[in-house]
């Protein structure tokens, strides 16, 4: 165990022939002495054992002993577990284990006693030392070679965490806290007695059931974790906020981020091993720790990538280690184009409720997951996300843009399918066509469909999730509703047959404009069933986020407050903001003057939303009632301004304009209109 000062002594008060208090919270036995050993000094008082540290005539070195929480009154089920992790350290010889020097029980309560490191725990050791990448790589070695030691021993740790490894005032590690250990021939011994033991964010996804097999590979999981905590300084799932439930939920199923996302120093090779680590599958993680120690081995060349520049970097730390991207340090760093898809590793990308929303609904395999929002809130950037997270844990991903196909292809359904079909054939490396085996005497509907149930989905091993993007392009064509209704089929003939070919399939469609403006019968189609994912604009407190990532060129919360005056939380007005703010190194009032002007940061989006309105004279009318604070006057005007993300409201009388910047350039436009 490791030594602590700031955690005050207590004197001796009493002798073997003292009666020892029943229970209490473990403070109450500071300053007693059990079987010869007087505790002076409460180390850890945990929910599974009080350690303290101890004095003993029989030993003239500094001692700690450990009880199973609870003392006298401890379970049964904890004085088993307490035995057996006696029985587990004292087979363990390696002199990176903490050795058991003595063991017993005084007046009802198990006790064992040990050594006393002197050191500090890996987490607080890197917090007062931050060693570069080199150093922390070289103790993730060490720490994988003692771990291997308790495995050659057909033993599991099952909590190994930056808290249980201690750091000695020599720089060597030490294992600590067998209290979970189990035997990898009888894996399933401790979680039987307790569904869920360990730390959540160091523990592996089988940890948290009753019945599932922990084997050798949970340990794997949490050494991952460690290694993406030595490489980031963070988690790789973020925890904070979440209740039990949430949490429990979020280690099962929410893919992690790779350590690349926080440190774009790390190698390839490092990424992939700590992912394939932390795979919620057992059967995909290296089977042990000496296996995971040779391949992190050959990822850095047989340790010779450590003497590289990269390798001498230390790891920013920032907010105590919460999980936030790092803030660049230069200016060119600070910008990124505001249009189109945000880049998966950007520093300023805002997770908002509908990230969180998707990633459920596709996990659990929801037939049709609709992605709905206006122009330009950030559909595109949660898709290609969601999608990369997929991808990582072993699903196959097929993601089809409609933006980005020509007109040409859309004209007629055959040539549509036959463009899906040579995507989706070179995405998941089909080597089948859907030309060898389209037959003109069939539909195009049924072509297209006896391709991806024989070709596709039917070898398909893992579950597919077809993704299809800006869809609405779709919905003017005259084929539309034969489309939309074959899709909803897909998840009829699920419904009915879910080990079928269906079955693995979930599919995925985003899009702005109101599908009921353009598809007559919405009971033909997959727009009124599945999961509907509503995104949102980003709230005040996620400009304040966005403001610090860009080192702060808002200077109060004041200014924050007055940017979501002007453009709401509105993700590309906000984005193209920052990017004026850092690149102009302008100040709000600046931004502010010229955010109508013909030149100024927003002229080129703002010409888009009067050339679509100023197209139709119903929605020219429309905004005028909405500049007379009357809400919308139709339901069609209201859904086509509110698709093309100018207008917010949960109705045509409660309409009004997205933001303060949208009301203050219409009503300069009307202005300068003739009267009608």
């Amino acid at each position: 165990m490791s030594s602590r000062e700031d955690i005050p002594a207590a004197q001796p008060t009493a002798s073997d022939g003292a009666s020892l208090p029943a229970g209490g919270d473990g403070a109450s036995l500071l300053g007693k002495s059990i079987a010869g050993y007087c505790l002076i000094r409460q180390l850890n008082g945990g929910g599974m054992a009080w350690v303290y540290e101890a004095t003993s005539g029989k030993w003239p070195r500094r001692l700690v002993v450990k009880l199973p929480a609870g003392g006298r009154l401890a379970s049964e089920v904890a004085k088993r577990r307490f035995d057996r992790e006696v029985r587990a350290v004292a087979e363990l010889a390696h002199p990176n284990i903490v050795p058991i020097l003595d063991y017993g029980e005084a007046e009802g309560i198990p006790f064992m006693v040990m050594n006393l490191v002197d050191g500090l725990p890996l987490n607080d050791w890197l917090d007062e030392e931050n060693p570069v990448l080199k150093v922390r790589l070289a103790k993730f070695s060490d720490l994988c070679r003692i771990v291997a030691t308790v495995h050659r021993e057909g033993k599991v740790h099952r909590d190994l965490k930056p808290g249980n490894i201690i750091v000695d005032k020599d720089g060597e590690l030490h294992l600590l806290d067998f209290g979970l250990v189990g035997s990898r021939r009888h894996a399933g011994d401790i979680t039987a007695e307790n569904a869920i033991l360990g730390t959540p964010n160091c523990m592996a996804p089988e940890q948290a059931g009753s019945k599932a097999k922990v084997d050798a590979q949970a340990d794997v999981y949490s050494l991952g974790v460690i290694l993406h905590w030595l490489l980031t300084h963070r988690y790789p799932i973020d925890f904070d906020g979440l209740t039990d439930e949430e949490r429990w939920w979020a280690l099962r199923h929410k893919p992690p981020t790779k350590p690349s996302f926080w440190n774009q120093n790390i190698l390839s090779e490092l990424d992939e091993l700590v992912i394939r680590c932390l795979d919620k599958d057992p059967a995909m993680r290296p089977a042990d720790a000496a296996e995971l120690r040779n391949r992190f081995q050959e990822a850095l060349g047989n340790m010779k990538a450590i003497e590289a520049e990269w390798a001498e970097a230390k790891v920013s730390r920032q907010d105590g280690g919460l999980a936030r991207p790092e803030i660049p340090v230069t200016v060119k760093c600070l910008i990124e184009s505001a249009g189109g898809a945000v880049p998966l590793k950007s520093p300023f990308y805002v997770e908002r409720p509908a990230d969180r929303q998707f990633l459920e609904a596709a996990i659990r395999g929801e037939s049709v997951i609709l992605i709905h929002g206006p122009r330009q809130i950030g559909k595109t950037s949660l898709l290609a996300r969601g999608l990369q997270d997929f991808r990582h844990s072993g699903r196959k991903v097929v993601l089809i843009d409609f933006q980005a196909i020509n007109s040409g292809v859309v004209a007629s359904l055959k040539s549509l399918y036959l463009h899906l079909g040579y995507e989706i054939a070179d995405q998941l490396c089909v080597a089948d066509s859907i030309a060898d085996g389209w037959d003109d005497n069939r539909s195009a509907n049924t072509n297209f469909e006896r391709f991806l149930t024989r070709k596709v989905l039917k070898p398909l091993a893992a579950p597919l999730i077809l993704a299809m993007d800006e869809v609405d392009r779709l919905f003017p064509q005259a084929y539309s509703s034969e489309l939309f209704g074959m899709f909803r089929s897909w998840h009829n003939a699920r419904a009915l047959n879910p080990d079928g070919p269906w079955g693995k399939l979930s599919l995925a469609l985003a899009y702005a404009a109101e599908a009921r403006l353009f598809i007559t019968d919405l009971n033909q189609s997959p727009f009124n069933i599945g999961v509907r994912v509503e995104m949102e604009d980003f709230r005040l407190p996620d400009i304040s986020d966005l403001n610090r990532r860009h080192l702060r060129p808002l200077h109060s919360s004041g200014d924050e407050e007055r940017l979501y005056g002007l453009v709401g939380g509105h993700p590309f007005l906000v984005r193209v903001s920052f990017n004026q703010l850092v690149k102009e190194n302008s100040d709000l009032s600046g931004l502010e003057a010229n955010a109508t002007a013909e030149n100024g940061p927003f002229s080129a989006h703002l010409r888009h939303a009067a050339s679509l309105v100023t197209s139709e004279g119903s929605l020219v009318n429309a905004v005028a009632c909405l500049l007379n604070g009357k809400g919308c006057p139709g339901v069609e005007s209201w859904f086509q301004l509110r698709s093309a993300g100018l207008v917010a409201g949960d109705s045509p009388a409660q309409a009004r304009f997205r933001c303060k910047l949208y009301d203050r350039f219409f009503r300069a436009l009307l202005a300068q209109r003739p009267p009608a």
